[in-house]
């Protein structure tokens, strides 16, 4: 009847840090709001590092349960500065398409962008982790309350 879907995701906004960020219909928002308050983001609304999106997995998961109530969050981790994201990311492009993925430079390139997705620093682990359990802690409760 009721569904929890925590959308794990890295790149934007600050270092460690857990956004979360609701999407989808208005009833959906809602239900994100009630279980985790006021720290809900909302692109739409122009309060997330987030820009408006289309497409995302909660359209295609309203689709399968048309009749579950779905509280669905994007929890965003920030990694990097937004530039050096952004760089790692057009290299990675340029490599697909242009470079040897088996260069150095390919080498190079590809521990960019995993740095901008995924550092390898303890704190930045810690603080997911931290993050996460505290969201999946709420998301049972209102999943409990539902």
């Amino acid at each position: 009847e009721t569904v929890s879907i925590v959308d794990f995701h890295t790149g934007l906004g600050p270092y460690g840090y857990g956004e979360l960020i609701s999407t989808g219909t208005a009833e959906q928002k809602a239900l994100a709001r009630a279980w985790y308050g006021d720290q809900v983001t909302d692109p739409e609304a122009g309060t997330s590092t987030s820009a408006s999106l289309v497409g995302t997995i909660n359209f295609g998961v309203s689709d399968v349960l048309k009749d579950a109530r779905l509280g669905f969050i994007a929890l965003e981790f920030g990694t990097r500065d937004i530039n050096q994201v952004l760089t790692a990311l057009r290299g990675d492009n340029w490599l697909y398409h242009k470079g040897d993925v088996s260069s150095p430079l390919g080498a190079k390139i590809k521990a960019e962008i995993r740095d901008a997705f995924y550092p390898e620093q303890d704190d930045w682990k810690s603080m997911v982790w931290d993050r996460a359990c505290e969201v999946t802690d709420l998301a049972l409760k209102g999943l409990a309350d539902a």
